[in-house]
């Protein structure tokens, strides 16, 4: 150290001074020799300690018992014998089994579904997450953390219980904001609010592993968060993904019902992690997409469940993403848009999914040539302003009518048959009480609106009180043909 200084008080040693730089250099340059030697060898320990605790937590694993068995095993194993299931040796037998059956398949252990309800049951899934994280080894992860009914009463023996049995081992950052927040004011003071984000803030903890060993793993990642998190707290949670996520494929995040008052503030809005490998995305904040500053080049299916999302994505943002295949929007109100906005291209676009209502604007500047699947959700002035825009291209339709009265649903339907050219498969979600002749009503729109019935391949009609669609329903797949079709095409039937 005496060296070093030495060189800022040069004029202290007159005619040598080129022969003490020189030394002082030298010394210099042995000194960050050692420092590079030092930290290599810090690595590598830690390296080492790293794969030490992996193998120790594989062995502790290895001799840990299996508390649970799933329903579904014992009843196929039960199913011819229901009595042996009160047989303690045969029970004996099939935990045997099933325990080297999860030692020697790492991904029965991959996916993690965690229910953030109450003080009480949230250290069990805390437990059920670390050996899940632990019996996994190096699989990829599917987690899903339902926090949507998160009542946290007794705040403090949530803490406690924390703090004894998980802090340790896997709080990643000693001094992260959760910790100062508990640390400057008394836990029965902390407000409802900031409790439910704590309980998740620690879970989050929990998955990283130990140093974060676990968060390279995700590959899926879901959080339904209670309705009071304001969208700030929301957005904090969020941040605290800053790790290395190259493995996450499919993020989901909704904050049910976000405070309003709490969505002016933008300066928390910021920092959104880094995810390079994304390719799903599902946000619902009730905030503008473009204070999340995400980017991802990767990104095929985008869902912005929230009005402000979607309304900025078609102003601004959409002409980043041209590799979309899937695109979900939701407009709660008819809304315009300014006719001098630039068009947004989406080539690579083949689904659409549109909620709500969409202004006429939006299709003159939303260009889509390779669209295939229309999914339309309620409102007819949608039908009427989407379907010229992609007549051409469009070869499945499917339409939620089922709020709808009977005379506009069927006036938005012929309207959508004589311009969509290219349509091969309707499916219909209708009102109950239109009776078994909608079939045949349906049929006379179609040879009413001259629609080539040749092409049609498929005609699905789903009754009020079923499910609209499912994700398999968004995948194309040729059906086989219904028995009507003879008799929709005009064919002689028996």
């Amino acid at each position: 150290m005496s060296r070093i200084l030495s060189i800022s008080t040069l004029n202290d040693f007159g005619p040598d001074i080129p022969e003490h730089i020189a030394k002082d250099l030298k010394d210099l340059h042995e000194f960050n020799s050692t420092i590079d030697e030092l930290e290599a060898s810090l690595r590598c320990a830690r390296s080492k300690r790293k794969g030490m605790r992996v193998r120790l937590a594989a062995y502790q694993v290895s001799r840990a018992p299996i508390f649970w068995i799933p329903r579904e095993i014992l009843s196929q194993i039960f199913q011819y014998h229901p009595e042996d299931i009160n047989r303690n040796h045969i029970l004996m037998l099939v935990c045997k089994e099933w325990s080297q059956v999860l030692d020697e398949e790492p991904v029965l252990w991959r996916n993690i579904v965690l229910t953030l309800e109450s003080t009480k049951t949230i250290p069990r899934y805390w437990s059920f997450a670390l050996e899940c994280l632990n019996r996994s080894r190096t699989a990829l992860l599917d987690i899903y953390i339902d926090a949507s009914n998160l009542d946290i009463v007794d705040f403090p023996k949530l803490v406690e219980r924390y703090s004894k049995n998980f802090r340790k081992a896997h709080l990643p950052d000693r001094g992260d904001r959760f910790w100062r927040l508990i640390n400057t004011r008394s836990t029965s003071q902390v407000s409802e609010e900031k409790r439910c984000e704590a309980a998740i803030q620690m879970t989050f903890n929990i998955l990283r592993g130990f140093e974060n060993e676990a968060i390279s793993r995700w590959r899926l990642f879901r959080l339904d968060t209670a309705y009071r998190l304001n969208t700030s707290s929301v957005i904090m949670l969020w941040n605290s993904i800053d790790h290395a996520t190259e493995n996450l494929i499919t993020l989901a995040f909704k904050a049910v019902d976000t405070l309003q008052e709490n969505l002016r503030d933008r300066t928390t809005l910021k920092g959104f992690p880094s995810l390079p490998a994304l390719k799903n995305l599902e946000i619902n904040l009730g905030v503008p997409f473009d204070t999340i500053k995400f980017q991802s080049n990767m990104l095929q299916r985008l869902s912005l469940m929230d009005q402000a999302s979607s309304r900025h994505f078609v102003l601004s943002v959409g002409h980043r993403y041209t590799h979309l295949h899937t695109l979900e929007l939701y407009f709660p109100h008819v809304w315009g848009l300014p006719e001098s906005m630039q068009p947004v291209n989406l080539l690579s676009l083949h689904i659409l999914i549109i909620w709500g209502h969409m202004h006429a604007p939006l299709t003159t500047q939303l260009n889509a040539p390779n669209l295939r699947r229309l999914c339309i959700m309620s409102s007819p002035q949608t039908c009427y302003n989407a379907s010229p825009l992609f007549s051409s291209s469009i070869t499945d339709l499917y339409w939620d009518a089922v709020i709808l009265p009977d005379h506009v649903s069927w006036a938005a339907l012929k309207f959508l048959l004589t311009h969509l050219s290219g349509l091969c498969r309707i499916r219909l979600r209708r009102q109950p009480e239109w009776g078994i002749s909608l079939e045949l009503r349906l049929i006379d729109e179609m040879r009413v609106t001259g629609v080539p019935l040749a092409r049609l391949k498929h005609l699905h009609l789903v009754s009020g009180q079923n499910s609209f669609f499912t994700n398999k329903d968004l995948q194309v797949v040729d059906v086989s043909p219904p028995p009507w079709l003879a008799f929709l095409k005009g064919e002689n039937t028996v």
